[in-house]
């Protein structure tokens, strides 16, 4: 038997290895987590594809709607606060980041004189950035304050649930009772709203006015469903998920001061903004191009594996055309995307891609994997325009032939298809679909065009730019770095 001394001279060694051991442990639990529960449930995923794929889709073909593209960054904060400033009863926003900073508090003064006026306020944000920039914000804090303000947090970091952080809510649209919403690839900070920065990101947006019912008897007889009633629908199953975290701070004197803050900041934007506030009426109902009929697309909304039905979805309408011209900030594919993209090339399909330029692309992640699989996007048959807008490019839109548009959240990457929430607008409309297309057009011109077996050719206004030194070194380190990881960017 062990006496004694034996006994404690072997725990005293044991004691010593206790932090290596433990290191080891959290080592693997991140690495289990973050990795190879994500790569292990896409597996799963893809075997349900099939099943999915079988299926007709179901959604809600929204006949009574009119849109406007919203391209420019001051333009989406003036819609955003005039939808907020024409509401009655009810607001319901989602956003993947949001912030504090100027566009922040534009959003949060409009909604809070909302709340002040009897408006019942839904605000969900991603669990990541709400940690990162809003529950230690003495203004968000006062903001969740108000009784009429309700706020969650998607999926927010748990160390217990580990293997979940990788499923991000990446959904961004904004809903005024049952009438009109605003939904695309804009998150809610200086990046994407206002003229704040000097830098910041082009994206896009669409604001739908659903046809509104003149009386009672009207409403009665309109049996058909609309695309914001989907997203309603889709909503209220999010909103009780059972992974998210309820936001509220608990009134104190400085959270009264940062309301009075907020309530003073309301009537800086009615100077700044006076197209929102006094002329929000004809603002929101004028130059709308009326649309043949609008689907409401939507990945999984819980926090795991998902099966790709928004990619899916996109490749059946893809299917259906002949010349088909996405953008998206950044590509990256699996095999099974390259042989999508690679069928359709060669059942004919005149594709082409409009993404970043290594040189001016945001994301360093998705600018590394580029250099790491160009060769293998050209392979599929695709045309890739690489463009420099002078700003990077966070634009997620869809073209086909000459009427469909799909435009929206979703990225071509490995993320957005089986990882994320993501929601895309499907809109029938050669109006739309025409204006959308001339906007491309300026782009492509910015950009050096690519295709296998052609020679590369530049647009007319394109600007050649050179990386600098340290920005190759940076590349040619994460691009051996990621190779294991690129399927979790």
């Amino acid at each position: 038997m062990m006496n004694w001394k034996m006994w404690q001279k072997c725990v005293g060694k044991m004691g010593k290895k206790l932090p290596i051991f433990l290191f080891i442990f959290i080592l693997l639990y991140v690495i289990g987590s973050l990795i190879c529960y994500p790569l292990l449930t896409k597996r799963h995923a893809l075997k349900q594809k099939e099943k999915y794929a079988e299926q007709d889709a179901k959604e809600t073909v929204d006949r009574s709607a009119s849109v406007r593209c919203l391209d420019d960054n001051t333009q989406a904060l003036v819609y955003r606060l005039a939808l907020i400033e024409s509401a009655q009863r009810e607001l319901i926003m989602t956003t993947f980041d949001m912030s504090d900073g100027e566009s922040g508090q534009d959003l949060m003064a409009a909604m809070l004189q909302a709340a002040d006026r009897g408006v019942r306020i839904r605000l969900m944000v991603d669990g990541i950035n709400a940690w990162l920039k809003l529950e230690k914000s003495d203004l968000f804090g006062a903001f969740s304050t108000h009784p009429d303000i309700e706020i969650r947090f998607y999926n927010p970091i748990r160390l217990t649930k580990l293997w979940k952080l990788n499923y991000r809510m990446h959904d961004k649209y904004l809903i005024a009772d049952d009438t009109a919403y605003i939904l695309g690839g804009r998150n809610s900070n200086n990046l994407f709203l206002g003229a704040y920065r000097d830098t910041y990101n082009i994206d896009r947006d669409l604001y739908v006015l659903e046809r509104t019912e003149k009386n009672a008897s009207d409403v009665m007889q309109k049996k058909e469903r609309n695309s914001l009633q989907d997203i309603k629908a889709y909503f209220e199953k999010i909103w009780v998920q059972p992974d998210q975290k309820i936001f509220r701070k608990k009134e104190t004197e400085k959270t009264k001061e940062g309301l009075a803050l907020l309530r003073e900041h309301y009537k800086e934007l009615q100077t700044a903004y006076p197209e929102a506030f006094s002329e929000n009426e004809t603002l929101l109902t004028q130059d709308l191009i009326r649309v043949d009929s609008i689907q409401f697309l939507h990945n999984p909304l819980y926090a795991d594996e998902k099966v790709p039905v928004v990619y899916q979805r996109i490749c059946q309408e893809m299917e259906q055309g002949e010349t088909i011209l996405i953008q998206t900030p950044y590509i990256i594919c699996d095999k099974g995307m390259y042989q999508d993209l690679s069928e359709l090339c060669r059942a004919g399909k005149q594709i082409e891609i409009i993404t970043n330029a290594v040189e001016s692309g945001a994301n360093p992640w998705g600018c590394t994997d580029y250099l790491n699989e160009r060769k293998s996007i050209l392979k599929t048959g695709a045309g890739v325009y690489a463009c420099m807008a002078g700003q990077s490019l966070h634009t997620k839109t869809v073209l086909i032939d000459d009427e469909t548009s799909i435009v929206g959240s979703y990225n071509l990457d490995l993320r957005s298809t089986y990882l994320d929430t993501e929601l895309m607008l499907l809109v029938k409309s050669k109006e739309l679909n025409k204006q959308l297309r001339d906007q491309a057009a300026a782009y492509q011109e910015k950009s050096t065009y690519e295709k296998a077996g052609k020679p590369s050719r530049t647009g007319s206004l394109y600007e050649k730019k050179e990386m600098s030194g340290m920005q190759k070194v940076i590349y040619s380190i994460l691009r051996i770095l990621i190779r294991p990881i690129r399927e979790v960017l």
